[in-house]
């Protein structure tokens, strides 16, 4: 009967320590889950933030071509007009309007940062 007991109480404390080892995985693979979601939640904000700031740079350079090439349409009709030479003051500024440019540039910062941490192939 003590050996029964023994045997009885060393599965129990077998079974104990195989469902102990199987909940710490569990709670391992959530946590892991989780983190990886909390990551992937963070990168899309960054991806999302560097397109808002790229699309802000391009209306920008747009409303600058736009005022360029007002600017140019309103010199040339201005010189084709009957007066061009009264036009010194206003064709100085619309020379300065149309040389004025801007360069897009995009904001890749963070799809930099996924390619670094491997998270995206190249």
């Amino acid at each position: 009967m003590d050996r029964r007991r023994t045997l009885r109480a060393l599965l129990a404390e077998g079974a104990i320590i195989v469902v102990s080892v199987l909940l710490a995985l569990s709670a391992d693979a959530w946590w892991a889950e989780r983190q990886e979601s909390r990551q992937s939640r963070e990168q899309i904000h960054a991806l999302v933030r560097d397109f808002d700031q790229m699309a802000a740079r391009a209306d920008s350079s747009v409303a600058t071509a736009q005022a360029a090439d007002y600017a140019g349409s309103k010199l040339l009709r201005d010189l084709e007009g009957p007066h061009p030479e009264s036009l010194a003051d206003s064709a100085m500024a619309l020379m300065k309007a149309i040389m004025f440019y801007e360069v897009f540039s995009p904001s890749t910062g963070a799809y930099q940062g996924l390619i670094a941490s491997r998270s995206i192939p190249q």
